[in-house]
């Protein structure tokens, strides 16, 4: 059973026997040809890098270790490069019946039906017919999936319900932004919002708590996937919107919505309405992204996190609330 989450991993603790889920998995060498482990382990609360090394490997025996398995670990605590990282010495696979998933699966805060209620809302208020029909439909006919994927497999929203949380986001994030750009079309502008990330369900795999990349998700990627989710609805349902400049001012937001060629897009926005759901999409993953940093960090002494691949950058740990800030401003006024 687990006593200790991942939110409350300290360095210097020896956690033993503590359950935890594989994410991730993969075997190498050091420089002296010896194998290892390097991994990614899971819980509802948070992520842990871990390393189990040749000497270790070697007490263990052939392991079976796969994303999606959960094992006991025997390790200590230690901090590399600003982030905690646990060195197993004991570890062990541990059947499905002895443990309870729901301590593994990280999810939406958000109550399930709070999101689908809220997509809807946001898909039947389209006003224009044809374009409504085209989103509510599609998403009708991919709601388990819609609904259950995570947004990313690492960065932002990387959790059971993270593509429905991230989109119902950016909806209530364009209602505020909207106020302010009357000229831009609020049908195409939450029609985007909600479609702009649809081919992430056939781009990313979900099971139990490890998500994955299919192949055909690292072979096209979820832009081109999301193209082929609208044009095989349009030809089957809605034949009238094929060649149409709707259809077409619709996809070329998903098209451009990761904003830069360099980032992805095969266009850069070339209206307001994707210039708009473009911007939201940036500020809810990369806000989302810092967040997933300070909380991997919540019980780090350090002022800044190591440097994220993610957002190119070491994260500043402290709020403007914290009493460790202020005690930092206190002390650099003594210094001068």
């Amino acid at each position: 059973m687990k006593s200790l989450y991942i939110a409350d991993f300290q360095v210097g603790i020896i956690v033993e026997q503590e359950h935890l889920g594989i994410g991730q998995v993969n075997q190498a060498e050091d420089k002296n040809g010896r194998s290892y482990f390097d991994l990614e382990l899971v819980d509802k609360t948070g992520t842990i890098k871990a390393k189990i090394w040749y000497d270790a490997l070697a007490r263990m025996g052939k392991l079976l270790l796969e994303p999606g398995k959960v094992v006991a670990v025997t390790a200590t605590i230690q901090e590399f490069r600003g982030n905690l990282q646990l060195n197993i010495s004991e570890l062990t696979v541990i059947p499905p019946d002895q443990y309870d998933l729901t301590d593994f699966q990280s999810q939406s805060t958000r109550e399930l039906k709070v999101l689908k209620s809220t997509v809807n809302k946001y898909a039947k208020s389209i006003k224009d017919k044809h374009l409504r029909e085209l989103v509510v439909g599609l998403i009708r006919e991919n709601e388990e999936n819609y609904f259950l994927t995570p947004a990313a497999k690492t960065f932002h929203h990387n959790y059971l319900n993270g593509l429905a949380e991230h989109v119902v986001e950016m909806l209530e994030i364009a209602d505020s932004v909207l106020v302010n750009y009357p000229e831009a079309s609020r049908d195409y502008v939450y029609g985007g919002i909600i479609l702009h990330d649809i081919g992430k369900i056939n781009e990313l795999a979900f099971d139990k708590f490890a998500i994955s990349y299919t192949t055909v998700g690292k072979l096209i990627g979820h832009i081109s996937l999301g193209m082929e989710l609208i044009d095989n609805y349009v030809y089957r349902h809605l034949p009238h919107l094929r060649g149409s400049i709707k259809l077409y001012l619709l996809k070329h937001i998903i098209l451009s919505h990761h904003g830069k060629l360099d980032y992805g897009s095969p266009v850069i926005p070339k209206s307001i309405e994707a210039a708009i759901v473009s911007n939201i999409d940036e500020l809810s993953s990369k806000t989302r992204s810092f967040q997933r940093v300070m909380s991997n960090h919540s019980n780090s002494e350090a002022d800044f996190s190591a440097q994220d691949f993610g957002l190119g950058t070491e994260i500043f740990l402290r709020t403007p609330s914290n009493q460790d800030l202020i005690d930092m401003e206190i002390e650099q006024q003594r210094l001068v």
